[in-house]
């Protein structure tokens, strides 16, 4: 393998290895019930804006980004993959 590629083949193994982490634990029963459970919690879908209070505002907004990301993870297809690894 050309050593320039090298970096890009690992940071996609990494990405694929991290996917087939986060289904094997959130594509179960109970992984289900998790995420609904954080789905309420991280107030997804609802308002995040806590008038005249700026930190509560971005404590909602960072419980949000966690929830977004492992749904991110677990949404990846290979071609999605694929992409983020050449656009790295």
């Amino acid at each position: 393998m050309n050593e320039a590629l090298a970096p890009l083949a690992e940071f996609r193994k990494t990405l694929i290895t991290r996917r087939t982490l986060f289904r094997s634990v959130f594509d179960t029963d109970p992984g289900h019930r998790v995420l609904k459970h954080l789905r309420k919690f991280c107030k997804i879908g609802q308002d995040i804006l806590v008038p005249g209070d700026p930190h509560a505002t971005a404590h909602n907004l960072g419980k949000q980004r966690v929830y977004l990301h492992i749904e991110s993870i677990l949404k990846m297809d290979s071609e999605t993959i694929n992409e983020i690894s050449r656009n790295s």
